[in-house]
């Protein structure tokens, strides 16, 4: 009988914590733990075999580093995006309906909405200036507002730039010259701001799909673009006039979000229902899926951690995900429970915190100090 029991123990122990985020060696010095204990508790009368059990479970949760909540901002509305000044002092939140809201985050744990932008239809992405004085927001039908943002208690609307259909996202150039609206099925629209007064469309480049978000990368010369259910396309926009497809990325769910790594060699896509994709694009004529994510629920958006090895994913109502991308098999290596359905993540500079835009419940700031 003590044999069966000692050969069926380590087998319930390794499938108890084989959900845990370590290797099958790790898992086996855990489960040799477990053992010991487990002959201490028949020597020694002390805690109960339960009492183990809870006790190397708290430890695992403690492998898995959940990520805390510093502090919730409840906006009005529905939260979409989120926008962080230069020196991090400052969040501009895409709040559907409600405009924007701009919160104090200077002290996270006493973070509070300082102003409000009224926009004419919904805001559901923006993107600063440099300078921090020109807030460029995608307020859907209406197109794209502009905002004086130099004075942050008053902020003042400078003008409007209507697009053909519904902004959905927004992209900047490095120089500040010229934006990117992600335009529902009328695709990409370019707009020269030089002139903040007088924004001028350049010209408009056909997705075939829906333009769901768009990412450039880091020279300004290729705009990737989440293309709903025509995937993802990868676009040459040296000559912004004559914007020009280099190559298309069958996807086999909804491309909803783009993210490019610094090296401009990998593209991050969310997939909605599928995930996360993972694209080599170091040749950008012959882009290939090379790894795949599953999640929990509809992956929204990415965020890159420590030069791409790792990254945060906004999974709607799973929350925030954080997952090793560093290897050719990617894995969730730690969760956080949002208290509404995580659209977005903002890294800080000091990349310690991340603001979640969490939709009806607003904003959640969060400590992530622990990731290496």
């Amino acid at each position: 009988m003590k044999k069966i029991v000692w050969i069926v123990v380590p087998l319930y122990l390794s499938m108890l914590i084989a959900d845990q985020p370590q290797g099958a060696d790790e898992a086996f010095i855990r489960v040799n733990k477990i053992l010991k204990e487990m002959k201490e508790v028949a020597t020694h009368q002390q805690p109960t075999y339960t009492e183990v059990l809870k006790k190397n479970r708290e430890e695992d949760l403690k492998i898995a580093f959940e990520p805390t909540i510093l502090k919730s901002v409840d906006t009005s509305s529905y939260a979409k995006n989120i926008v962080l000044n230069s020196d991090n002092t400052v969040a501009f939140v895409a709040d559907s309906r409600s405009g924007v809201q701009i919160v104090d985050v200077k002290d996270s744990k006493n973070a509070e909405i300082i102003s409000s932008i009224k926009t004419l239809a919904s805001a559901l992405d923006l993107v600063l200036s440099k300078d921090n004085k020109t807030l460029f927001i995608a307020d859907q039908y209406s197109g794209v507002q502009i905002v004086d943002v130099s004075d942050i208690e008053k902020p003042k609307l400078i003008t409007s730039k209507a697009t053909s259909e519904s902004a959905k996202s927004v992209a900047i150039s490095d120089d500040g010259q010229y934006i990117f609206v992600a335009d529902d099925s009328f695709g990409i629209q370019i707009i020269d701001v030089s002139d903040i007064h007088n924004p001028k469309k350049v010209s408009t480049f056909d997705t075939s799909g829906t333009a769901e978000d768009i990412a450039l990368s880091p020279d300004g010369n290729i705009a990737y673009i989440a293309s709903g259910i025509e995937g993802v396309k990868i676009v040459d926009i040296k000559e912004l006039k004559k914007p020009k497809l280099l190559a298309s990325i069958d996807m086999p769910s909804h491309a909803v979000g783009v993210t490019v790594s610094s090296d401009n060699n990998k593209l991050f896509v969310a997939n909605y229902e599928e995930g996360i994709k993972i694209i080599d694009i170091s040749s950008l004529d012959k882009p290939k899926i090379i790894s795949s994510l599953s999640t929990p629920n509809e992956a929204l958006s990415v965020t890159l951690l420590n030069n791409g090895s790792k990254i945060l994913v906004a999974d709607k109502e799973s929350g925030m995900l954080i997952a090793d991308v560093s290897s050719e098999s990617p894995k969730i290596i730690a969760k956080l429970n949002t208290k509404s359905q995580a659209e977005s993540i903002t890294l800080a500079g000091d990349k310690k915190k991340v603001f979640i835009a969490d939709g009806w419940s607003g904003m959640q700031i969060v400590d992530i100090g622990y990731l290496k």
